[in-house]
């Protein structure tokens, strides 16, 4: 699997110690809290769509929490690549006690927030490898990098997010 891991954002008593973006089975935002007396739930959590300017409507996702380990993951369940529009968004937890920005940019392997020649490089070193499981470029998880994966890959080059302000 692919991670994407941020700095902490410590707020109040409650804070965030990191977080990781996975792009397998459509996208998952993985966030582990420090310091929670009790559990998190789909009820918790807004997410907002900050380049659209809309919230993105709860039926979209869905929330599991483990209090062991205190790992809250967001999964977008939809099809692959249809998970979220690409953009950047805010989780907010808790009426907005705590918030995260995070992006979706699937076409975006390398996770620099643009979609470039160095994403085609990715892709070409994984280009007809079949293998189960999560596999960079495999856009479509047929479990193979073929032609499909560069046609969608070449459909997003110069796709960007912008760092938020």
């Amino acid at each position: 699997m692919f991670f994407l891991w941020v700095a902490a954002l410590s707020l109040v008593s409650t804070s965030i110690n990191h977080q990781k973006i996975v792009y397998d089975n459509g996208l998952e935002l993985h966030i582990a809290f420090a310091g929670l007396s009790g559990p998190v739930t789909a009820s918790d959590l807004s997410i907002y769509n900050i380049n659209q300017n809309q919230w993105v409507s709860p039926s979209e996702y869905n929330l599991t929490y483990d209090s062991n380990t205190q790992v809250a993951v967001v999964r977008f369940p939809a099809p692959p690549l249809k998970a979220l529009p690409d953009g950047l968004y805010l989780a907010s937890f808790f009426n907005g006690e705590i918030s995260l920005e995070f992006y979706s940019l699937p076409s975006d392997l390398n996770r620099d927030r643009k979609t470039d020649t160095q994403d085609f490089n990715v892709l070409s070193g994984n280009f007809n490898r079949v293998q189960s499981g999560y596999q960079p470029a495999d856009f479509n998880k047929d479990g193979l990098v073929n032609g499909l994966d560069f046609n969608f890959l070449a459909s997003k080059y110069g796709a960007k997010v912008p760092e938020s302000n």
